[in-house]
C-alpha cells in the first residue's frame, strides 16, 4: 500500500547509504595513509649512518635525507588525523542521517496502520449495514 511517507523514507535511505558509502571511502584513505607511513617509516629505518671517517658531504647528505623522510612522514601523520576528523564528522552526519530515517519510516508505519484501521471500520461498516438488511428482509419475510 502506498503512503505519503514512502517516497521520504525512500530519500531518507538513499541519503544513509550516501553517508555510509563515503565512510568506507574515508576509511580506504586512511588504510592508503596508514600504508605509505608504513613504507616512510620503513625507508627511514634503511637509511645508512656514515661511518666514522667518511666526508662532510656524506653526513650533510645523510642529514638531509633523514629529514626529507621526518618530513614526510610528518605529513602523513597530519593527513590520517585530517581523515579521522572527517570520518568521525562523517559518522555524526551519518547517526543523524539514520534518526531521520527511523523517523520517517515510523511516519510511514502510522500512516499504513491507519490506512488499515480505516479499511476496517469501514469493512465492519458494510458487513453492518449487510447484517442490518438481511435482518430488515428477514422481519418482512416474516409479516408477509
Amino acid at each position: 500500500m502506498k503512503t505519503k511517507f514512502e517516497q521520504l523514507v525512500y530519500l531518507r535511505k538513499e541519503a544513509l547509504k550516501e553517508g555510509e558509502r563515503k565512510i568506507m571511502a574515508v576509511n580506504q584513505k586512511i588504510q592508503g595513509a596508514q600504508s605509505s607511513l608504513d613504507q616512510a617509516q620503513q625507508r627511514l629505518y634503511e637509511i645508512v649512518i656514515p661511518k666514522k671517517g667518511e666526508s662532510y658531504n656524506e653526513l650533510l647528505r645523510f642529514q638531509s635525507l633523514k629529514e626529507s623522510h621526518l618530513y614526510e612522514i610528518e605529513q602523513i601523520t597530519v593527513l590520517i588525523a585530517a581523515l579521522k576528523l572527517e570520518r568521525k564528522s562523517i559518522q555524526e552526519e551519518v547517526r543523524y542521517l539514520n534518526i531521520e530515517y527511523e523517523k520517517a519510516k515510523y511516519l510511514d508505519s502510522l500512516e499504513k496502520q491507519k490506512i488499515i484501521n480505516e479499511v476496517k471500520r469501514k469493512e465492519t461498516q458494510y458487513l453492518d449495514e449487510v447484517s442490518i438488511m438481511l435482518y430488515n428482509a428477514k422481519q418482512e419475510g416474516e409479516c408477509s
